[in-house]
């Protein structure tokens, strides 16, 4: 007498690749919902990278892409500027711009023997 007995196959994938929802087949994970990407999704060796246009920064998600400012100030002291190129560090007035593009200060206390 023949018995016939279920068989259940588990498929696997490469580590830069994902099963898709046939459980069958192994996709990029930039093929599935842009690999949850607010932009654009790159498929590298390690998996999904998402990638943001000029003058947004990717978030700490590493999926939402922000304007440069929303992320901690884009490390400005006082007041940041989205710019289509990314970001500037403005002063209030009374301060002054460092060279190091992101610390205000007043002038007086930069260079303390002047007048």
């Amino acid at each position: 007498m023949l018995t016939m007995v279920n068989v259940v196959t588990t498929c696997e994938c490469p580590s830069d690749m994902l099963i898709a929802s046939n459980k069958k087949t192994c996709v990029r994970p930039c093929s599935i919902n842009n690999g949850n990407c607010s932009h654009s999704c790159s498929n590298t060796d390690r998996g999904r990278v998402c990638v943001c246009p000029s003058g947004l920064k990717l978030a700490d998600s590493q999926r939402d892409c922000v304007k440069t400012c929303q992320v901690n100030n884009d490390n400005c002291s006082h007041v940041c500027v989205d710019t289509f190129n990314g970001s500037l560090c403005r002063c209030p007035q009374g301060l002054t711009l460092q060279v190091d593009g992101k610390t205000c200060s007043s002038s007086s206390s930069s260079y303390p023997d002047c007048i």
